[in-house]
């Protein structure tokens, strides 16, 4: 309610209020430069799927690459899926390739004081590591080093404060995990090991609840050969990034575009976008993104804030000039 509240005094101030209430919609893609990508990505937003766009969609479908390509994206890329339960066979498989010992990481919950509040937190309570595999850290350390939310790097080694390691009397946490994090920023003669500049030690984090009354301390780190697509926005795939390539599984029946266009626009180009076949797609359900009910109320409110743009932004322009 305080949010409806606040929104509709923004959209409508009061005019003893003094405030100037500016709409600006930000609808230019940047990240793809493809124009064929671009038309795709704009008919999932719009929910105006053609034979073009399904066709397209439907020639990056795993099913339709190459042997080569399908093993390029089985070895390099990223899977993000709608949600993290359909992360799970991605990861176990992608463990299983890596094959070392795997660390199984049981969070102390002892600072939980309400069960009802365990959801609040970030952070599986039940989690894995395994050496030589590819992490994300999960909490900011030092943002402006590149310690950030959703850093991604390589596990080196897990430490444990006890010789016996995780098999040690009531499955302690690590002491650390070393991380090597290619684009760290840390200065040579500050780095913890100067033979390995972007070598970094992760230690056991204290997470909170919503009310801060409840916390939960576990490793800040996950798996990160598959991860939920909320988790990946704002990280681009393509070459010279961090990751070459992407694999989206789509939302289904009954999905959301908006998940499906979160995914899709993280490849900068096709080539690096492959579409996952652990569930099944149709032409039938490609024709049908965006058209759910709930998207005519969106673009009702959509088309509000254009007619909102094109009233508030001139005066705002003429305030400033």
């Amino acid at each position: 309610s305080c949010g409806r509240l606040a929104m509709g005094d923004f959209l409508d101030p009061a005019p003893q209020s003094n405030d100037h209430a500016v709409v600006v919609i930000m609808d230019k893609v940047i990240r793809q430069t493809d124009p064929a990508f671009r038309n795709l990505l704009q008919d999932v937003r719009d929910g105006t799927m053609d034979d073009a766009a399904v066709d397209l969609i439907l020639s990056r479908h795993y099913n339709s690459l190459s042997n080569e390509e399908r093993e390029a994206f089985d070895k390099d890329a990223l899977f993000l899926m709608p949600t993290w339960r359909r992360t799970k066979p991605i990861t176990k498989k992608y463990l299983l390739q890596v094959g070392n010992s795997i660390a199984v990481i049981q969070a102390d919950e002892s600072g939980v004081k309400y069960q009802n509040y365990i959801a609040d937190f970030p952070i599986p309570r039940m989690n894995v590591l395994m050496d030589d595999a590819r992490v994300q850290l999960q909490t900011n350390f030092v943002v402006e080093l590149g310690l950030f939310n959703g850093a991604v790097g390589t596990t080196v080694k897990t430490v444990y404060k006890d010789k016996q390691g995780p098999n040690a009397a009531n499955a302690p946490l690590p002491a650390y995990t070393v991380v090597d994090m290619p684009l760290l920023k840390i200065p040579i003669d500050e780095a913890w090991d100067k033979d390995n500049q972007t070598w970094v030690p992760i230690p056991p984090t204290e997470f909170h609840c919503k009310l801060l009354c409840c916390t939960v301390i576990t490793m800040p780190l996950r798996i990160h050969k598959a991860s939920s697509i909320h988790k990946g926005q704002g990280i681009s795939c393509g070459k010279g990034k961090a990751n070459e390539r992407v694999v989206v599984g789509l939302a289904g029946e009954g999905g959301s575009a908006g998940l499906d266009l979160v995914g899709l626009s993280r490849a900068t180009d096709m080539s690096a976008l492959a579409i996952y076949n652990d569930v099944p797609i149709t032409r039938e359900q490609l024709f049908k993104i965006g058209k759910e009910k709930g998207y005519n109320k969106k673009r009702e409110f959509e088309s509000k804030l254009a007619n909102l743009q094109a009233k508030t932004v001139p005066p705002i322009i003429a305030l400033i000039t």
